[in-house]
């Protein structure tokens, strides 16, 4: 434990010499207006100064002193309250433990004094971010139309959308028409959520490194923890509300076409997410990766069960085909219904799901899992029970199991594709109610 209460998790693992830091921020609480500008905070660590240094001085610092300073949000539930929203901002860091004085002095400098106020780094900070919004949306279609069908189904959904969608795309289009409003805007916004982040209940961090550079880390937090604020953490607005799902197609330059739905699925606190796991995996690779990768040309189709999220995803991308995968995507159903599935087939879904599970982890993979785990509240021993019902699947129980949280979800699913505006014009003869949006304006 650290000053305040924070936790510090300390992973014992070689790491030779080297020092993986993860501080963890709780963002519940964050107020509405300020869920869409935290990326432009989380880049902001690496691209703005502080202070008593401008932004040049700083990239040395942070070349000098570090192999890496990173920094993005995550959304997730507790593994037993699905209905609970784990909002979280996370700042990592790599160094040497030679290096580690300098590191956390630099890292204390960003947190408490980055100073967002240089107006002329702030225009050219937000020429990147929209120029790389330009081509990120349409270049990593796959990733746009699946933020764009979820953004309705739950609060989760509708963060990542709105942090990583086409809103950021808008809205840095909208700071630069106005720059003068937009300048002040974000600046504005970046000291809110600075000032939001530092209260030490929001705190938690995760270290992989040797003994001497944990008892620096740890002393360095209690002192940070000692300057922050103490204020509790309460539930806030997100902005979030439900609506129906539709299906809406995304206008682009695009030869190909990128589609995904969304729809409810059961949360991983449910006893049948280990037999949805295994079917997720079967439906993948012996249904959509035949249909649509190998007789429709598509670069991938997947379908994955998100459990935190509680959602099922199905998805193409560069896919030649638009109606005719979107109808291997509702008949999924019936696929499911009739597969021959043999006791060969599930221990080969199970071995797939276990692999992803249990994959060997190297430092700096350890340090993110161990703090994943403690914060969704993923005990070794609800591990394991899990492992046992993974290992108990069988053909019926695994399709009962998925069939029937795809009869309660299909009624509800969202669909989005991104094509030519012609392609998509062309599908509205057979998808009938399709709204098309050009992605950019």
């Amino acid at each position: 434990a650290l000053a305040g209460g924070a936790t510090l998790l300390v992973n014992a693992m070689p790491t030779n010499s080297i020092v993986y830091l993860i501080l963890q921020f709780d963002l519940t609480g964050l107020p509405e207006h300020l869920w869409s500008c935290l990326p432009r905070y989380a880049e902001a660590l690496n691209k703005f100064g502080t202070a008593t240094a401008d932004y040049a001085t700083l990239a040395t610092r942070i070349g000098a002193s570090t192999g890496g300073l990173a920094a993005g949000t995550a959304f997730y539930t507790p593994v037993e309250q699905p209905n609970r929203l784990l909002p979280v901002l996370i700042v990592s860091l790599k160094t040497l433990d030679e290096r580690v004085t300098p590191a956390l002095d630099l890292l204390e400098d960003l947190l408490f004094s980055l100073n967002p106020r240089d107006s002329a780094r702030m225009r050219d900070v937000l020429t990147q971010a929209r120029a790389e919004n330009r081509t990120e949306m349409v270049q990593n279609g796959a990733l746009t139309v699946r933020l764009q069908a979820g953004r309705r189904l739950n609060t989760l959904g509708h963060l990542g959308h709105v942090t990583g969608g086409l809103p950021q795309l808008a809205l840095t289009e909208a700071w630069l028409a106005d720059f003068d409003r937009g300048n002040r805007e974000v600046a504005e916004a970046i000291e809110a959520i600075r000032g939001f982040l530092l209260n030490r209940r929001r705190v938690t961090a995760s270290v992989t490194a040797s003994p001497a550079a944990v008892e620096a880390i740890r002393a360095r937090l209690d002192a940070w923890l000692g300057r922050m604020a103490d204020t509790p953490v309460t539930p806030g607005e997100t902005g979030f509300t439900p609506s129906a799902p539709g299906v809406e197609g995304l206008a682009a330059a695009l030869q190909i076409a990128h589609c995904a739905m969304v729809m409810p699925a059961p949360h991983l606190s449910h006893p049948d997410e280990p037999l949805l796991a295994v079917g997720a995996h079967l439906v993948s690779m012996d249904y959509l990766l035949p249909e649509i990768r190998f007789k429709g040309n598509a670069y991938g189709a997947g379908f994955s069960h998100q459990s935190l999220a509680g959602a099922f995803v199905l998805s193409s991308f560069r896919d030649p085909r638009l109606t005719e995968t979107l109808d291997v995507f509702r008949r999924v159903a019936d696929h499911v219904r009739q597969a021959p599935w043999s006791q060969g087939d599930i221990d080969r879904g199970i071995i797939g799901v276990a692999k992803r599970d249990e994959k060997p982890l190297r430092p700096a993979e350890a340090t993110g899992v161990a703090l994943f785990h403690h914060m969704i509240g993923e005990r070794f021993d609800r591990r394991c029970r899990r492992r046992r019902r993974l290992l108990e699947a069988t053909p019926d129980t695994v399709r009962h199991a998925l069939l029937q949280a795809l009869e309660a979800g299909l009624p509800h699913a969202a669909v989005c594709v991104m094509s030519s505006r012609a392609r998509l014009e062309q599908a509205c003869r057979s998808l009938g109610d399709l709204t098309i949006e050009d992605v950019l304006k």
